[in-house]
């Protein structure tokens, strides 16, 4: 039986095999076609049943309803072929008919059974990451990734992809130092990784970094401009940077230039949904747009205040409340220490006693004295045996520096 290139068994031909693995390679970059990659596949090899499986979950993601003919079509092949096939290859069979019949959380639970026993499969990790992805949940996202990351090597070609992919979980669940960091380690690997650049971008739009955000989109644009859906949601990012600076000109500009183009690609709902909310959001900022048949001008009217300006303000209010926690703590800290140390001087402080008796310090407080004023047990040595100097530095409180009190 053949294998894919995670060394995975895959019911099929050779051919098939290959097939796969240069599907789900384009899936991860967002490029090439796919689908039509395992729908020729599918046609010369009618063993291939996780070609089938692959091409129905694809077609949904892409906006596809569970009974679009391709989508059944793709089912229908799957179930055909699907005996005799390993256990993985039926749990992938599984988990995309609970997507097909609207239990998205169970198609996750399959998914995340198969990444159980086998945690690089990657078909199974980007379907999940996909559907954790539209169901809102974004700690799953992390996690997920999290519990399989470490058995993916670094020379497997999908790993920056992977890495790209756990960034974007960090990010959503607001560990936004991590996810840059994870971020720009996928982007040095593969600088095409058009998710890693988004995930990237999700950080900068966050931390309100404005001016950076747009420098490094602008200059990375050459590497993720073709990547499917992702090249103009990135250019919708960009947009909001735009906006934010108050750049509207260029915003209009680009749109007519990089996503107008892709309205009518393989994923018109994040076209309409992009170019919905950015609309929102230019007239957010006070932006009017006046359109006539040949070109579109735009006039600003008012600026609000601007939303990281109000997350300024936020973090600020936020600083100022840790250093007062901070104070707050090291008062009573020290509220502690003096505490500590009045009652040592309290119980050094029997001065009257342990001057005037012979006994020393065991007179003044009996047999256990030593113990009392942190004396070593065995210590023939008392006060009043050495000299004045002598005796000072042996009971002083503070010590010489470096010594337990």
């Amino acid at each position: 039986m053949p294998r894919d290139s995670q060394g995975l068994p895959l019911t099929g031909d050779a051919a098939s095999a290959e097939a796969f693995d240069r599907a789900v390679a384009e899936y991860y970059g967002l490029t090439g076609d796919p689908v039509g990659i395992l729908k020729a596949a599918s046609d010369k090899d009618p063993a291939f049943a996780l070609g089938g499986v692959a091409m129905a979950g694809l077609f949904m993601i892409g906006g596809f309803r569970p009974d679009h003919p391709e989508v059944a079509g793709a089912l229908e092949a799957a179930r055909a072929a699907i005996r005799g096939t390993s256990p993985r290859e039926q749990k992938h069979l599984a988990a995309v008919e609970a997507w097909a019949a609207g239990k998205m959380f169970e198609a996750t639970r399959i998914w995340e059974a198969i990444l159980s026993d086998h945690p690089t499969d990657a078909l199974a990790l980007r379907f999940v990451h996909d559907a954790y992805f539209f169901l809102g949940q974004s700690l799953a996202i992390r996690d997920s990734l999290a519990r399989v990351l470490p058995a993916w090597e670094t020379q497997n070609p999908l790993t920056s992809f992977v890495q790209g992919q756990y960034a974007f979980g960090l990010e959503e669940a607001g560990e936004l130092r991590r996810a840059e960091e994870v971020a720009r380690e996928a982007i040095a690997s593969n600088s095409a990784d058009a998710w890693a650049v988004h995930a990237l971008a999700h950080v900068l739009e966050m931390d309100c970094r404005q001016e950076e955000g747009i420098a490094f989109l602008k200059s990375s644009r050459p590497n993720w401009r073709n990547a499917h859906f992702m090249a103009g949601h990135n250019g919708w990012h960009l947009a909001l940077y735009l906006i934010e600076e108050g750049r509207f000109e260029e915003v209009v500009a680009d749109y007519d230039r990089f996503v107008t183009p892709k309205l009518a690609d393989d994923a018109p709902l994040d076209r309409v949904d992009d170019r919905v909310d950015l609309d929102r959001r230019r007239r957010h900022a006070g932006l009017r747009l006046e359109v006539d048949a040949d070109r579109r001008r735009v006039r600003r009217v008012a600026l609000g205040i601007r939303r990281c300006e109000q997350v300024d303000r936020l973090r600020r209010e936020q600083e100022r409340q840790r250093q007062q926690h901070d104070l707050r703590r090291q008062q009573q800290g020290e509220d502690a220490v003096a505490e500590q140390f009045r009652r040592r001087l309290a119980a050094l402080g029997a001065d009257a006693r342990i001057g005037r008796n012979e006994r020393g310090i065991e007179g003044a407080f009996g047999e256990n004295g030593a113990k009392m004023v942190w004396q070593p047990e065995g210590n023939e040595k008392r006060v009043g045996d050495g000299t004045g100097a002598e005796d000072c530095r042996q009971h002083d409180v503070a010590g010489e520096p470096g010594q337990p009190r």
